[in-house]
């Protein structure tokens, strides 16, 4: 979308799209936004997880942020604008409350910011309507699957997770866009 609508970014490109995708999933506020705002966030704590237990050195220069500078990012956005929902999850994450109490600035800043620069791309009330016909699922999505929201393809998740190891570079280099359906077993408390 950044791409698409010539939109600029002071910064990099992937963290700006982590924001506004979190900004938007906050301000939906219904349990599927919410539950993939988390495991967003739950993802880049497991990535970093994964990486210290196999031994892959952190890349500071890379041109995307750290995995635990995006999941913290990504907490402290959800507990920034909706503190009472999120902070269980800063909490679990051990965000420090002096921290938390700050992400509201930040949620507000970056919430303000995406609204001004989206402004012009925003449909006026008195322009027609565009009609947009997502894809047709006719069929039961199964626990353990995950669907792209663009397309609609559904994959068990064993299969996106066996691409994911077969990679090089695993989640870092493997631009996913799926959302699943069932959430993480267990929190994921990063080791820091």
């Amino acid at each position: 979308m950044i791409i698409e609508m010539g939109i600029p970014v002071l910064g990099r490109e992937e963290d700006a799209a982590d924001a506004l995708a979190t900004i938007v999933a906050v301000k939906m506020s219904d349990a599927f936004s919410d539950r993939v705002v988390t495991n967003a966030a739950r993802g880049w704590f497991l990535g970093d997880q994964r990486d210290r237990k196999e031994g892959i050195p952190t890349t500071y220069y890379d041109e995307h942020g750290m995995d635990l500078q995006r999941a913290y990012n990504i907490v402290c956005l959800m507990v920034g604008g909706q503190p009472e929902k999120f902070e269980g999850l800063a909490n679990e994450v051990k965000l420090p409350a002096q921290r938390q109490a700050s992400c509201q600035d930040d949620f507000s800043n970056a919430s303000w910011s995406w609204d001004k620069v989206l402004a012009p791309h925003k449909r006026k009330p008195d322009d027609p309507k565009t009609k947009i016909e997502g894809p047709k699922f006719e069929g039961t999505i199964r626990r353990g699957s995950a669907t792209c929201p663009c397309c609609g393809y559904t994959t068990p998740v064993a299969r996106i997770r066996e691409q994911l190891r077969t990679t090089q570079g695993g989640i870092k280099a493997a631009r996913l866009l799926c959302v699943s359906t069932a959430p993480f077993a267990s929190p994921v408390v990063p080791e820091v």
